[in-house]
C-alpha cells in the first residue's frame, strides 16, 4: 500500500464520522466467472499469503483429490484410445489406493505414447494431467507441496467465504460456483458487494461446457461476464478482470490454433497477441464509464507463487482507491 493511500486510510479510521459498526471497515469481494476460471485457485492463495496456508489434514484431503484428478482423467482419456496397455490397465477399476508403482510407471510410460497424447489433446481433462503423473511417484509417499495444491482441482458446490485482514481492513471473498445451474444463487451476493473479481480461463478457448457441450467455454464467459459488468446491481461497484490461466495458453498454442475455435481472430497465433484480443473484447463489452465504476485487468497465472503477489497487492491497492474514492477522498 502506498505512503499517500495508507494515510488516507488512516483518515477515515480516525474519523468522528466513522460509523460505529463493525461492517465499516469490511470490504466483501465476489469471485465470480464460469467454472474453472480460477476463483478457488485465488482462494488459496490468499490462504497461503495471508494465513498459515494448510494443514495436514487439508494436504491429505488435496493428495486424494489429486489422485481423483488422475484417475477420472485417465478414465476419459481411455475412451478415446484404444492403447493396449491403457485397457489393460483400466480393466480393474483405479482408486487412489490401488496407484501401485507399476502403475504410476505404466502412466508414466503413457505419456511418451504419441497416440496417447493425440488421445489427451482431444479430450476434456484436468488441467495439469501431465504435471501430476510426474508427481505421483512423489505423492505417494508424501504430502502435496503448495505448487500441488494450487493445481489440484476441486469443484466449487456451495458457496465459501474466504476472510484476511490487511491494514485493519477485513476483505471477505466469496467463492462462488460457476457452473450454470449455480448461477441463481449470486443475486442475493450482488447486491452487497464492494467490488467483484471476474476470473476467465484464457485456456479454455478450445473447449465447451461440461453443462452444455455446443457452447465455447471461452464465448460463455465473455457473455457472463457482459451481463454481470452491464447489470444495474454492479453498476458502481469496481470490478477486477483477471485473464486466467496465461501459462497453459502459451501450451496450448503449440498444439491449437486459436482461430480455429474463435474464428473472427485475425492475428499471430501467440499468447500475447491472443491474450490482448480477449482483454480488448472483454473491455469492449463493459458498457459503464470508468469515471463512474473503476476496472482493472490482469492478464496471469493465478497458480504461479512468484506472479501472484504482485498481483494481490496491485488488487488491493486497486480495492483501497476505489473505497476512498467512493468515500470522497479522490
Amino acid at each position: 500500500m502506498s505512503c499517500c493511500t495508507k494515510r488516507k486510510y488512516e483518515e477515515i479510521n480516525t474519523s468522528d464520522d466513522q460509523p460505529a459498526s463493525s461492517g465499516a471497515n469490511t470490504m466483501k469481494i465476489l469471485l465470480l466467472g464460469a467454472g474453472e476460471g480460477g476463483k478457488s485457485t485465488w482462494v488459496k492463495q490468499m490462504r497461503l499469503l495471508y494465513q498459515n496456508g494448510f494443514t495436514s489434514v487439508e494436504r491429505n484431503y488435496y493428495k486424494t483429490i489429486i489422485f481423483q484428478n488422475v484417475i477420472k482423467s485417465t478414465v476419459a482419456i481411455s475412451q478415446n484410445t484404444a492403447i493396449p496397455e491403457l485397457q489393460n490397465l483400466l480393466k480393474s477399476p483405479l482408486t487412489p489406493a490401488s496407484l501401485s508403482d507399476s502403475v504410476i510407471s505404466t502412466l508414466a510410460n503413457l505419456l511418451l505414447n504419441n497416440e496417447f497424447q493425440n488421445a489427451l489433446l482431444n479430450t476434456p481433462i484436468v488441467d495439469n494431467y501431465a504435471y501430476f503423473i510426474s508427481r505421483l511417484q512423489f505423492l505417494a509417499n508424501n504430502l502435496p507441496t503448495n505448487q500441488d495444491i494450487l493445481l489440484a482441482r476441486v469443484k466449487t458446490h456451495i458457496e465459501t467465504p474466504f476472510t484476511c485482514t490487511l491494514n485493519k481492513l477485513k476483505y471477505i471473498f466469496y467463492d462462488v460456483a460457476g457452473q450454470r445451474p449455480a448461477r441463481s444463487t449470486w443475486n442475493h451476493r450482488l447486491s452487497e458487494a464492494n467490488a467483484f473479481i471476474f476470473f476467465c480461463s484464457l485456456s479454455d478457448f478450445d473447449q465447451t461446457l461440461i453443462e452444455d457441450a455446443t457452447t465455447n467455454r471461452l464465448r460463455e464467459s465473455l457473455q457472463l461476464w457482459t451481463e454481470l459488468v452491464n447489470s444495474l446491481l454492479l453498476e458502481k461497484v469496481p470490478v477486477i478482470l483477471c485473464l486466467n490461466k496465461m501459462d497453459l495458453l502459451v501450451e496450448k498454442l503449440k498444439t491449437r490454433r486459436f482461430s480455429d475455435y474463435i474464428t473472427e481472430y485475425r492475428g499471430e497465433n501467440e499468447a500475447k497477441s491472443v491474450a490482448d484480443y480477449v482483454q480488448g473484447l472483454f473491455v469492449a463489452a463493459n458498457k459503464v464509464n470508468a469515471k463512474i465504476r473503476p476496472y482493472k485487468v490482469f492478464q496471469t497465472s493465478i497458480s504461479d507463487q512468484g506472479l501472484i503477489i504482485n498481483v494481490c497487492k496491485s488488487v488491493f491497492e486497486f480495492m483501497l482507491q476505489a473505497v476512498l474514492k467512493q468515500v470522497g477522498f479522490f
